[in-house]
This record gives C-alpha cells, sequence and structure tokens, in this order.
C-alpha cells in the first residue's frame, strides 16, 4: 500500500500534464470542429502528450524521494526529466537543430511522435536507474557495511544478522532526519561522517585500544565521572541506548510500563546486537531511577556490571556519600586497569574533560545568536557524538565547527529565518538516534536553540577546579562537580526549576517544551513545577511525554505546530 501511496503525486502530474497538452492542441490547432480530438489521435498527438506527461511524472517521481535520497541523485534525475521535456515538445524539433549544429543532418527538424514517446521512456528508464544506483538502499549499504567489518566483530560475540538490521534502520533515519537540511555548516562533515560509520570505525579504535591494554568503561548517565576513566588510561563510552529496534526483545524480560531509554539499553545487551556492548570491560550503572537500579541486576548476568549509588538530596552528609561512592569507584578503575591513579594522570584528564565541556558550552552559547547559525537537529547530533568519539578529537571538531559558526553570524548565514519560533527542551535524554522531537519541531518551521537534559547543559555546564595540589583534594573537587548537577532524580529539586527558567532566558528562547520520555516518573511529575514558574513567567508552555516508536508521530506534530502557531503571533509582533 505504501508504495502505491509513493505514485499518486507522479500519476496525478502525468494526467493533468497529458490533459493540459490535448487543451493545448486544441486552442493552437483553433479547429472549432466538435471533432478536433480525432485529429488528435490521427496525428498521433497524443504521443507527445504522453512523452511530456511521463517526463514531468518522473520529475515529480524524483523530488517525492527527496527525503530518502541524496540530493545528487535527485539533481540527476530531475536534470534527465528536463532534457525528456526539452527534447519531446513538439515532436522535439531541437534534436534535429542540436545534431545540425555539429554537422550532422537527420533528414528532418521534427522526429515522429512515436519516436518521442520511444526516446521519452529511454530517458526515463536512464533516468530511474540513474537514481537507484546513486541512492543505494538502506538494505544494500547495511550489508556493504556489515561485510566490511564482520573480520572485527567475529571475535566480541555480536549477532551479526540482528546487528545488520538495526545498523540499518539507523542509517535511513539518519539520512531522512539529517541529509534533507539545506545550508548546513561544512564542518559538520566530520560529524556526518561520525555518524555514518558509528559502528565501524569508532568501534575498530576501541577494539585496538583493548589490545593495546587500555580499559573499556560503559556508562548511562552524566554522574559517572568520565575523568577517572581517563586517569587510567581507559576509554569511556556512552551506552544510553535511543533505538526503538531491541525494545521488542527487551519485553520478552522486563515490564512494558517502563521507560524506554532503559528497555532499549537492555534489550541491546541481551540480544548482543550492538558492538559497543560488546567491546566494555564492564558498564557502570546508577541509581538514578528504580526501573535502572533493577535492570542493573538483570543486566549483570550479560555483561559485568557495577552499579554507583547517585544520593537522592543534597544536604552535606549526601554530598559526603557522594565523595565515597567517587572514591570506590576509583578504586573499581583501579583494579580492572591494574593501573594506579595519580594526581598528575587525573589534573590531565580534568584537563581533557574542562575542554570538551568547555567547547560544547562555545558551541551551545552560538547557538544562542537570534537567528541562529545552526540547526537544533545539527546541534543535538554533535551532543549526542561527545559520549562516543574519542575527547580531544572530538573537542578539536567542535572548536573547528564553532569557528565557522562564528564566521556565519558574521556574514549573516543562519539556519532558520528571524521569524521561526525559538524551542527550548528541557527533561530527560535524547541519546542516539533519538531525533524524533527535533524533528517534528523543526520540519514545523521552529528552531531548538537549548536543551536543558543530561544530553545538552546537565553535561556540560560546570567544569572542575583545576587548581588543586593533592589528589584528594581533586577527587572533592570532581565530586563537588558533579553534585551540581541537577537531575529530576533530587528532592527538594528547586535548582533544576531555576536552572530551566535561566537557560530559558540565556537562550532567547520563545517557549519551553518539556520533553518527558513515557514512564519516566521523575521528569513527568517535575514538569509540573516547571509549569507553574512558565505560567507564572508568562513563558508559552508544552508538555510532551512520548517514546521512541513512530506511532504518534501525527498526534505530536499536531501539538507541536499548534504550539508554534500560538506562540507565532507573539513572536512576529516582537521582532517587527
Amino acid at each position: 500500500m505504501k508504495n502505491w501511496r509513493k505514485l499518486i503525486i507522479p500519476l496525478s502530474v502525468f494526467i493533468a500534464v497529458f490533459i493540459a497538452h490535448l487543451l493545448y492542441y486544441k486552442i493552437v490547432s483553433q479547429n472549432s470542429s466538435p471533432i478536433w480530438w480525432k485529429l488528435y489521435v490521427v496525428t498521433q498527438m497524443y504521443f507527445i502528450g504522453f512523452s511530456l506527461g511521463l517526463s514531468f511524472a518522473f520529475g515529480a517521481y524524483a523530488l517525492t524521494m527527496m527525503r530518502s535520497r541524496s540530493k545528487s541523485a535527485v539533481a540527476g534525475s530531475a536534470v534527465i526529466a528536463f532534457l525528456v521535456w526539452f527534447t519531446s515538445a513538439c515532436g522535439a524539433p531541437m534534436i534535429a537543430i542540436v545534431f545540425g549544429i555539429v554537422g550532422i543532418s537527420i533528414g528532418t527538424t521534427a522526429l515522429p511522435p512515436i519516436a518521442s514517446a520511444l526516446m521519452t521512456i529511454l530517458f526515463i528508464s536512464l533516468g530511474y536507474l540513474w537514481l537507484k544506483r546513486k541512492s543505494l538502499s538502506c538494505a544494500d549499504a547495511c550489508a556493504a557495511k556489515t561485510k566490511e567489518n564482520a573480520e572485527a566483530f567475529k571475535d566480541i560475540g555480536l549477532d551479526i544478522e540482528k546487528f545488520s538490521s538495526q545498523q540499518c534502520i539507523t542509517g535511513d533515519l539518519y539520512s531522512k532526519t539529517f541529509k534533507t537540511q539545506d545550508n548546513r555548516p561544512k564542518a559538520m562533515e566530520y560529524f556526518d561522517n561520525m555518524v555514518s560509520d558509528i559502528y565501524g570505525s569508532r568501534v575498530k579504535e576501541i577494539l585496538s585500544a583493548k589490545k593495546q591494554g587500555q580499559i573499556v568503561v560503559g556508562n548511562f548517565c552524566v554522574f559517572v565521572p568520565e575523568e577517572l576513566i581517563l586517569a587510567a588510561g581507559g576509554v569511556s563510552i556512552g551506552l544510553c541506548a535511543g533505538s526503538q529496534a531491541p525494545i521488542a526483545d527487551a519485553e520478552k524480560v522486563l515490564p512494558r510500563n517502563i521507560c524506554p531509554l532503559v528497555k532499549s539499553a537492555y534489550g541491546y545487551a541481551l540480544t548482543k546486537a550492538n558492538p559497543y556492548f560488546q567491546t566494555v570491560d564492564f558498564v557502570c550503572g546508577e541509581t538514578t531511577c528504580d526501573a535502572k537500579k533493577k535492570t542493573w541486576e538483570l543486566m549483570n548476568k550479560e555483561i559485568p556490571t557495577y552499579v554507583m549509588e547517585i544520593p537522592q538530596m543534597k544536604r552535606p552528609k549526601d554530598r559526603d556519600l557522594w565523595f565515597e561512592e567517587v572514591k570506590d569507584f576509583k578504586t573499581k578503575i583501579e583494579e580492572m586497569s591494574k593501573k594506579t591513579i595519580s594526581s598528575d594522570s587525573l589534573t590531565e584528564a580534568v584537563k581533557i574533560m574542562n575542554n570538551k565541556r568547555s567547547a560544547l558550552k562555545r558551541l551551545n552559547s552560538l547557538r544562542h545568536h537570534n537567528p541562529s547559525p545552526i540547526s537544533g537537529k545539527d546541534a543535538l547530533l554533535v551532543e549526542q557524538i561527545a559520549f562516543y568519539d574519542d575527547p580531544v578529537r572530538f573537542t578539536e571538531k567542535v572548536n573547528a565547527l564553532c569557528d565557522e559558526l562564528e564566521g556565519r553570524i558574521k556574514d549573516g548565514v543562519y539556519a532558520a529565518p528571524s521569524s521561526a519560533p525559538r524551542i527550548m527542551l528541557s527533561g530527560s535524554p535524547m541519546a542516539l538516534p533519538n531525533w524524533k522531537l527535533h524533528n517534528i519541531i523543526e520540519s514545523a518551521g521552529g528552531i531548538v536553540v537549548n536543551e536543558e537534559s543530561c544530553i545538552g547543559t546537565r553535561y556540560f555546564n560546570d567544569n572542575i577546579a583545576e587548581n588543586n595540589n593533592n589528589l584528594n583534594d581533586k577527587l572533592l573537587a570532581l565530586t563537588n562537580r558533579y553534585m551540581k548537577i541537577n537531575c529530576a532524580c533530587f528532592t527538594p529539586n528547586d535548582e533544576r526549576i531555576n536552572q530551566v527558567f535561566e537557560e530559558y532566558k540565556s537562550s532567547k528562547a520563545d517557549g519551553v517544551i518539556h520533553y518527558s520520555l513515557q514512564f519516566c516518573h521523575t521528569y513527568n511529575i517535575e514538569a509540573i513545577k516547571i509549569k507553574e514558574v512558565c505560567d507564572k513567567e508568562g513563558i508559552p508552555f508544552l508538555a510532551i511525554e512520548t517514546d521512541y516508536s513512530s506511532e504518534d508521530i501525527g498526534q505530536l506534530r499536531t501539538r507541536v505546530e499548534a504550539f508554534l502557531e500560538q506562540i507565532g503571533e507573539r513572536v512576529y509582533a516582537g521582532r517587527h
């Protein structure tokens, strides 16, 4: 049924152009006879109508492929459609003229109508083949990538078949979400390449690091102190999952009514379908919610799992508890890596992470310019890749992107017009490849300018003091930095409510959309307090609860469009 729907627009165009040519023939022939249409048939003009209709229909078909095909494929097909129109019009007299210019005579100034129709079919066939050739199907691309990486993956216990199908889903979603954007920064090419091969080259780097004796630690939360992993010469990988693909397998074990992030991550561990889960020496979980801390018990059967206890309040004794947890984690890292974390190695790790966070803060502040020089989708992609990439290389690439964005602002090159409603998101994290809400907002004409979430400002807002001399003081400074994270797991949590309001003002947003993953009770309930503040301050507010599936996209699009329309007049009035 879906394939037939794709043909509705081209078929409608064909019929419209054919009828238009028929009426054009009647006008040009100036024939008032009631049987004028018979002349249309006798003179075989219907072949010309067919040629024109088919060429324009194919052009329409190429454009309908814009969301799922590369621009080069669509552009090439559109050129071919134009050539068909150029050569088929009025019996294709232009062919004889063009050949005559180069001294070749074909004996007539016009091809017979049937020859024009046959030439049209030939050109359309070539155009269709071009579209197919330049737009390698996702299945073929995934098969090629899987084959390329099979040798590296064969020793880590990866389920190649499930991995290939899930990689295909991610790749297809990425193409439809990001490749359709116009006027993207050139520096995004690095991040495009990174995500297009997210399960290839980076995994090979990690496997190479393991062979050299480096420890690889997977984590599910921004509370896990990456500095300690780096200080032991290790590799830190974020394993929060944003894909719907493994959830069905996870629900064979876990209850359905827990959040999709937990189910997706557990599904990957259970099915051995994600190479990152297969490369880690152990994973570090935490106790930010009940679903997580009970799932870690089951996760431990699939992958060695260490759990850090996150305090639920921010009193001095809670800070002491967290300090002890940090020190215990340091001991765990030293045991697993067989290396001692020194004051100097921790200092170097702190500098690496501070530089990384500073680069992300720089990127986020550039988004706050009105108009924004980068789309929210592209910024989100960068933030997500932060959890996978080598931190030093990542920092260099983010700063290069920021340099370009500063130039775009200077040159007046923006990702959206100044009239576009500016939206700040707050709430649950958006793990790769969860681009659902950003795509809906920006497809509806808005632009996302800030994320108050674990993927956004909660991850990079605060740096660690670098002026401490002894190791214990450095661990305490690290503890204090991580206790500043305003997760919804804390109570009371007025600090997060204030942070949302401050980020709303600094980002120059026009409205707040609070995003909660389904069954994420902490963020769902905390949305009530954020709404109260927004109502008090006159800030447009919308609360959304959703999962990773595509089933509610239509409903969400309707709600988001209504919200953008609600604030649209206010935005226009304020800027004109």
